[in-house]
């Protein structure tokens, strides 16, 4: 493994994720969730922390299971991996959050569509930034 790449690779999800999470949900989805007020917990902002915790592990396990598994390391296959990975996780979770919540129908679209291309550019910029170690051909 190529330490320098995958570290670097993590940082670059960590932070591709964190901005699009902040253009997503504080911008585009920001009037969807003020019907949402209600149920949120009223200390909320003080384990907002948590949150970049979880993201940053996240990344860490993202970088991690495509470095072990992909048998090509290119944007195309990062891109494959993020749709595949988005499908898995986001595609899942906002069905059971809306199975389990009183959320709209449209929010819960808009949760599948825009968590896909999250995961997507998240795999795009993983496919760019991290290469193994070049063999040395003896």
């Amino acid at each position: 493994m190529n330490f320098k790449r995958y570290f670097f690779s993590v940082l670059a999800v960590f932070f591709v994720y964190e901005i699009l999470s902040y253009l997503i949900n504080s911008l585009l989805l920001k009037q969807c969730y003020v019907e949402l007020e209600p149920l949120w917990r009223k200390e909320m902002m003080d384990i907002m922390w948590l949150m970049y915790f979880t993201d940053f592990l996240f990344s860490i396990l993202f970088v991690s299971i495509y470095t072990r598994w992909s048998k090509k390391f290119t944007i195309a296959s990062g891109l494959f991996f993020g749709f595949i990975v988005g499908l898995m996780m986001n595609t899942t979770g906002a069905v059971n959050q809306w199975i389990m919540y009183p959320i709209t129908n449209h929010l819960m679209v808009l949760w599948v569509v825009f968590g896909l291309f999250q995961f997507v550019i998240c795999g795009f910029f993983l496919g760019l930034s991290y290469k193994p170690r070049k063999k040395i051909e003896a």
